[in-house]
């Protein structure tokens, strides 16, 4: 006969696995209920249900899963999420940190990465050295020599840019890009001091790379630096991390309108210009 707290235990096991079971827990602190003792832990909390090791729940990625990719022709490739196989990473996030500089946050989706590793980039072709790799847990950085398959690491001083596919050189291919909405609402900005064009126009830039939702064009009719998002607050936001993270200061304001005419019919108009001032005088007659 099966013990019923081991078949309990790999039901939820399997069914978290499959997404099918989402396990809630239900726990009082002993602030509400001062006569009794907590029953749960924060680390039983975490792993999820009291009778499992915290090393329970991650799953692992299934080998036999297909991962559609492009090669460089073009054409449409199958990987897997094994050790095994070529390394492959994607960059999903990037952060700009005005101490570190530019962060890129990546997941392995096949293959072991390990630092120190040059890999091709499989969207500009040009070969990228992997440095040193970090597992991020909040504000603290973890060093760690490897990624495996699926572990979600950070890479400092990459030219790749969020989406870009890096993987090895026996296998280059470029993984579909994740889609961001496109900017719909843009204000003219200006540095609230003069001369600070250029270090706007760079924080900016900075800015560019972590948020694709953002964009930072010059209006050709009306000269104005067009700062355009996903809507009012999005801009107030990005005022305000540009102010605390990269010391620079902008005022916006509403866009300028340019009023355009045209020629909608024929006239006929006769003017005249006269100026006497002594010697000879001037004369103009515009039919």
């Amino acid at each position: 006969m099966i013990d019923p707290e081991v078949e309990r235990g790999a039901f939820l096991l399997q069914g978290k696995s499959s997404a099918s079971v989402l396990p809630g827990l239900l726990f009082h602190s002993s602030a509400a209920c001062p006569h009794t003792e907590p029953t749960v832990s924060a680390e039983q909390t975490v792993s999820g249900t009291p009778d499992e090791q915290p090393g329970q729940f991650p799953v692992p990625a299934d080998p036999a899963e297909e991962i559609p990719a492009e090669n460089q022709a073009g054409e449409l490739v199958t990987m897997h999420p094994a050790a095994d196989e070529p390394v492959c990473v994607q960059v999903y996030q990037t952060l700009a940190d005005p101490f570190v500089g530019k962060l890129s946050m990546m997941r392995v989706v096949s293959g072991t990465l390990k630092a120190g590793t040059d890999l091709v980039n499989g969207t500009s072709g040009a070969t990228e050295k992997i440095g040193k790799l970090f597992f991020l847990c909040g504000k603290k950085q973890i060093e760690t020599a490897a990624a495996e398959t699926g572990d979600l690491v950070a890479v400092t001083k990459l030219s790749a840019g969020t989406g870009d596919t890096l993987c090895d050189s026996t296998r280059v291919v470029r993984l579909p890009r994740a889609v961001f909405p496109a900017p719909c609402y843009g204000m003219a900005v200006r540095p609230a001091a003069r001369g600070d064009e250029a270090k706007v126009a760079a924080a900016v830039q900075k800015l560019l790379e972590e948020d694709q939702t953002l964009s930072y064009v010059q209006n050709p009719a009306t000269n104005e630096m067009i700062l355009s998002g996903l809507g009012e607050q999005h801009l107030t936001a990005v005022v305000s991390k540009l102010k605390e993270d990269f010391g620079v200061e902008v005022v916006l304001s509403v866009p300028k309108i340019a009023y355009r005419e045209t020629i909608r019919k024929k006239v006929k108009v006769q003017g005249k210009y006269k100026k006497q001032s002594g010697g000879h005088g001037q004369f103009g007659d515009v039919i």
